[in-house]
């Protein structure tokens, strides 16, 4: 993920994450920064929401993160944050 703030795809990633029981709504920056840096980077879940991936390198898995957001998800939210960074 070289060249993206891991803190803004974070917060793109929750967007487009599925809601589970357990979520409690709306993830805001500054939430995100602590949270980023308390975990280093490895989320299983954040706020409710299924992750299940590193942030802390350049190179990302993202099989575990589609398998619940959505096929291709991962590279949406990447691909959307190049262009809007680009622009």
């Amino acid at each position: 993920m070289s060249g993206l703030d891991k803190v803004e795809l974070m917060l793109a990633l929750y967007a487009k994450a599925w809601p589970s029981m357990y979520d409690i709504g709306r993830l805001r920056a500054e939430e995100a920064r602590r949270f980023f840096d308390e975990q280093k980077g490895d989320f299983d879940y954040v706020n409710g929401r299924c992750f299940k991936c590193n942030l802390s390198g350049d190179l990302v898995d993202p099989r575990l993160y589609d398998r619940d957001a959505g096929k291709g998800r991962f590279q949406e939210v990447v691909t959307k944050l190049r262009k809007s960074s680009s622009s």
